[in-house]
């Protein structure tokens, strides 16, 4: 079957691309994408839509004083954006900022699907799978692609015989 974007602004990272595009060859029905790559603002954005929905972000995020500092935050969007800027810059935040993280959305189907869903990126090897009720969606984290060393080999060893036949003239 296929997937489709809620939205033409959803960007998806490559990585990301590739595991949808595996995921739609094991799924035996469409569904949907609502999220992918996100700025430090769209995060923002969501967690504060999290917020507003009642949800205490500390039970999502394992980070109990950025989960914290989010809340604080709220409904301050540059304050906001500026604590998930300093988070991710020291390494941390959310997998949709390095463009790992995909959003699912689960409000039109079954819960059979939705189990259908989370085990197809399981056994993909999605690093994180969860359902998120507030709003409801999956969560999946995809695998990030690990460099081919050897790709990176034969280019080496081209670019060794083109330098070496370059100085034997």
């Amino acid at each position: 079957m296929s997937y489709s974007l809620k939205s033409s602004a959803i960007v998806l990272s490559p990585d990301v691309l590739e595991f949808l595009s595996q995921m739609e060859r094991i799924v035996p029905f469409d569904f949907v994408v609502t999220s992918g790559t996100r700025t430090a603002r769209q995060q923002t954005k969501a967690m504060f839509r999290k917020v507003a929905l009642g949800e205490d972000l500390r039970g999502t995020y394992r980070d109990q004083t950025f989960a914290t500092r989010m809340m604080n935050a709220y409904p301050d969007e540059d304050a906001g954006t500026a604590i998930v800027e300093e988070y991710a810059a020291a390494g941390g935040g959310s997998d949709h900022l390095r463009g790992l993280g995909v959003d699912l959305r689960t409000r039109d189907i079954s819960s059979d699907q939705r189990a259908t869903l989370m085990d197809a990126a399981r056994q993909l090897g999605a690093t994180t799978v969860i359902y998120e009720p507030t709003p409801p969606h999956i969560h999946i984290t995809v695998p990030k692609k690990k460099l081919n060393l050897g790709t990176f080999a034969v280019l080496f060893l081209l670019i060794r015989g083109v330098l070496w036949v370059q100085n034997q003239n």
